[in-house]
């Protein structure tokens, strides 16, 4: 998949002269302000199979979010709330949006294939209510390649504030009592935007900074991300972020080959 997208442009270059995914901009639908708000079952335009179930619907959370199947607005990734989502998550966190910030989605294109996207725009955390992630979700019919495939799409323009509370934030996914990402982040800043691992600087199967990439192909999520079960140590953490780097190594590898 290319770099290009007519909802998320790749403005901005930094002094290094990197390209960024931020930008992120306004969609046509927006979700009432609030905490922990959902919005009603949406029409994804197209199929897709998550973990071998087929949905034509989602529900934005204002917490960083989509779920399918049912509607979900906890800030809060694991536990039995949570046991049968399926969701995929850019920033799994306590967001609150009473007074600043907007979540927006609707359908739209990206690189000529139908996509549903959500922005969630300069949103504040509730323990951080100074400061602002900008973020976005896209989500890309492939069933050019088979039925009920499809690419979903992270992309970050600036990340200021991560949740320390309860399980921190998580970016990834889950299915079937199932989390899958990259950390919950509450250990040393891991998601923060003066990290050197932070978000908007790292990529995955993108040559765009900012911008991860995963194909879902019947139903398996590509490349996977390490399971996580509950808050993980340090070290594991540390891990992770190693994996990060691999994953983006290897990405880069293939991409030469082709």
């Amino acid at each position: 998949m290319g770099a290009k997208s007519i909802i998320t442009l790749a403005i901005g270059l930094s002094a290094s002269g990197a390209v960024y995914a931020g930008a992120i901009v306004p969609l046509v639908e927006t979700l009432p302000r609030g905490d922990d708000i959902s919005s009603p079952a949406v029409d994804i335009g197209f199929e897709v199979n998550f973990f071998g179930t087929e949905y034509s619907q989602l529900y934005v959370s204002n917490n960083g979010n989509i779920n399918f199947g049912r509607p979900n607005s906890a800030w809060y990734w694991v536990g039995t709330n949570n046991y049968y989502d399926s969701y995929l998550a850019p920033y799994f966190s306590d967001v609150y949006t009473y007074s600043s910030g907007s979540v927006t989605y609707g359908r739209t294109t990206f690189d000529g294939y139908s996509a549903f996207g959500v922005s969630w725009i300069d949103v504040p955390g509730v323990s951080a209510l100074s400061s602002h992630n900008s973020f976005q979700l896209l989500i890309v019919d492939r069933s050019d390649v088979g039925a009920g495939d499809f690419d979903f799409i992270f992309n970050y323009g600036q990340i200021q504030w991560q949740d320390s509370d309860y399980i921190g934030s998580l970016v990834g996914y889950g299915a079937k009592g199932q989390d899958f990402g990259f950390s919950t982040s509450i250990y040393d800043g891991g998601l923060l935007t003066l990290n050197p691992y932070q978000l908007p600087y790292q990529s995955l199967n993108s040559d765009v900074a900012g911008r991860f990439v995963f194909e879902v192909r019947d139903g398996v999520v590509s490349p996977g991300l390490p399971f996580i079960s509950s808050v993980p140590e340090p070290e594991t953490w540390g891990m992770m972020l190693a994996g990060l780097g691999l994953l983006s190594a290897i990405a880069r590898r293939r991409r030469a080959r082709c």
